[in-house]
């Protein structure tokens, strides 16, 4: 018949094939189970091919498959390819009247009221089913439903949200004192400690709009040694990169916006001391449009100290400087780093005593940075603060 099938392709054949008591198939079935292994769609058909299959995609979906589809150079896709692509993005049809116990599963627990909304919301078919994937974005979107604190696993996993240990560790000191917690509210600490997801196609982009340059060779050194996932990264992964990169420039007008975005909050003085003394290259940055870079970056400043940072700022005509130098200025300014869970030694160290509640709560006030760490001079005025 002129056919040729690889070896994966005939296992599949026959195990798709029924066999009659003389060993003999059925030729008409024969070859449209032939046709299903390996037939090609053309691309533009996909939503026609779909509907044959029972599968009705909205035309963003429709766009996102296409996307990740492995389409051949005249347009087409290998049929059994487009099944297996089409499953992995809406994953398995589960039936809508276990929903709860779906989500509870993953450790999502939903009120009655949440429920209805739930289902309201949710694509189902005429079979009363709905595509798991589709259940997952709803509330990746919506937030609903509570969870327990102490079974984050599963959660995170549902939201597709990948932590390193020290950032879970950080996520839970944020939630200690409670047992269960609002989905959106665990999604907000989430957020504040890893940041917002950025495409790592827009890196350049991203940095410029913080204040910071690198080289077209900076930027490639910075991406091999970023955990990407999917094409993203969190932000807070990227600046962390980004403080142990050699070389690369910020706009001296926006060093507190970039060190803001590093987590790092200066006060006036810490700001000033820090500006006056970093080491200036060539470059020009417009002072009179510094407020709008600051509006732009989210950072409201008062009036008064917006006119001491222009002071402190170098001339016009040095308007940038080296990262490595700002990072030793910043280490200079702010002190040894000190991770959270070694505040009550170096208390010790500083022969200050505290109580546990006086603990807990100067834990909580002090600034993190997105590594669960603290600079020393921030750890001693918050304690001369709360006892004198």
């Amino acid at each position: 018949m002129g056919m040729r099938l690889t070896e994966e392709e005939f296992a599949e054949l026959s195990g798709q094939l029924q066999v009659d008591a003389n060993g003999n198939v059925d030729l008409p079935n024969l070859m449209e189970a032939v046709k299903a292994i390996t037939g090609k769609v053309d691309i533009k058909n996909l939503e026609t091919v779909l509907g044959n299959m029972g599968i009705k995609l909205t035309d963003k979906e429709l766009e996102d498959l296409n996307q990740n589809l492995p389409v051949s150079v005249d347009n087409k896709v290998a049929l059994k390819t487009l099944k297996d692509e089409v499953k992995a993005f809406t994953g398995e049809k589960i039936d809508s009247s276990d929903l709860q116990n779906i989500l509870k599963d993953m450790g999502i627990e939903l009120t009655d009221m949440e429920h209805k909304h739930l289902l309201k919301t949710l694509p189902i078919d005429a079979h009363e089913k709905v595509f798991q994937n589709r259940l997952l974005k709803d509330v990746r979107y919506n937030k609903r439903g509570k969870v327990d604190v102490n079974n984050l696993d599963p959660v995170l996993e549902a939201m597709e949200v990948k932590l390193t240990e020290q950032e879970l560790n950080l996520i839970k000191d944020l939630l200690n004192g409670y047992k269960k917690v609002d989905l959106k509210n665990l999604m907000d600490k989430v957020e504040a400690v890893t940041g917002e997801e950025v495409d790592i196609n827009d890196l350049g982009t991203v940095l410029r709009n913080m204040g910071i340059e690198l080289t077209d060779k900076e930027l490639s050194q910075l991406v091999k040694n970023l955990p990407v996932d999917n094409g993203k990264v969190y932000q807070r992964r990227l600046l962390d990169g980004i403080k142990f990169l050699k070389g690369g420039k910020i706009d001296s007008s926006k060093v507190d916006a970039v060190l803001g975005n590093m987590g790092m909050d200066l006060t006036e003085k810490e700001l000033k001391d820090i500006t006056q003394n970093l080491q200036v290259d060539e470059g020009n940055v417009d002072v009179n449009k510094l407020d709008t870079l600051l509006e732009n970056m989210g950072i409201s400043i008062k009036e008064k100290e917006f006119m001491d940072l222009i002071e402190r700022l170098p001339d016009a005509d040095k308007g940038k400087i080296k990262l490595n130098t700002l990072m030793e200025e910043l280490s200079t300014a702010l002190g040894e780093q000190i991770d959270v869970s070694d505040v009550y030694d170096a208390l010790k160290d500083m022969k200050v005593e505290v109580t546990d509640k006086e603990y807990f709560n100067l834990v909580k006030t002090l600034p993190l940075d997105g590594f669960s760490s603290k600079m020393i001079p921030d750890c001693y005025q918050v304690v001369l603060f709360n006892h004198f």
